[in-house]
């Protein structure tokens, strides 16, 4: 019903417009086809019509449009809440992860434990850490050292593994452009198992993509790292 009343008010507000400009297209009776009888007729019935479509619009659609209103209200006066909602919604976007021609949501330290694992075993061992953050992924990871072992030894072992890191990355296809890497060491000789940050190396995809990787030593992944800075207690 509520239907038929509101197509019976927008005929009379054609109505009504069009009497106003050529009444004798609307009043084809009798000899009085003015413009008052058409406002006064067409007028009536538009009311009359639109009263009756606000009387029979359903309660379910009338609560709704009322809670819509209230809460655009809520939002246009409170801007700062707005930008908050905004700024909240950017940060806890998680990344597409593009994988074997494929591109589910993946949850980022799934991600994480999945590379380290594919590219040098054994996460638990070495990851300590990770955040996402400006489209930059960085993963703290953490190796030991002992009398045994050489420094020479230690810095090769750190950026072999970085250097399988960076490759099964690249090679992922994620949408990713940067990886950083952060290495620990674990001095295990001391009381407190001391860790200290002794390597950092940060590579994008287009240095990766200028690497031949099957002919590349460490000096060319040194060389080509977007950043890199070592302890000297390594070098």
């Amino acid at each position: 019903m509520n239907k038929i009343f509101i197509l019976l008010a927008s005929t009379s507000l054609l109505g009504f417009i069009v009497g106003m400009i050529k009444p004798k297209l609307v009043i084809w009776w009798g000899n009085n086809q003015t413009r008052n009888n058409v406002a006064k007729i067409y007028g009536i019935t538009l009311i009359v019509f639109l009263i009756l479509t606000g009387i029979t619009m359903p309660k379910d659609r009338v609560v709704q449009t009322s809670q819509e209103r209230t809460q655009s209200d809520k939002i246009a006066t409170n801007p700062t809440d707005q930008e908050s909602l905004s700024m909240s919604s950017k940060n806890n976007k998680t990344p597409n992860f593009k994988e074997n021609n494929e591109s589910p949501t993946v949850n980022i330290s799934n991600y994480v434990l999945k590379l380290i694992k594919e590219s040098i075993e054994e996460p638990n061992k070495y990851l300590l850490d990770h955040n996402y953050s400006n489209n930059i992924l960085t993963i703290k990871l953490i190796t030991s050292a002992n009398k045994n072992l050489t420094v020479d030894t230690i810095r090769k072992r750190i950026l072999i593994n970085s250097q399988e890191i960076f490759i099964k990355h690249f090679n992922n296809n994620t949408n990713i452009s940067k990886l950083k890497l952060i290495w620990c060491l674990n001095f295990i000789s001391t009381k407190d198992n001391e860790k200290n940050e002794v390597l950092l190396i940060q590579m994008n995809k287009n240095s990766f993509e200028k690497i031949n990787w099957n002919e590349s030593s460490i000096d060319d992944i040194i060389k080509s790292a977007n950043q890199y800075w070592i302890a000297p207690a390594l070098k």
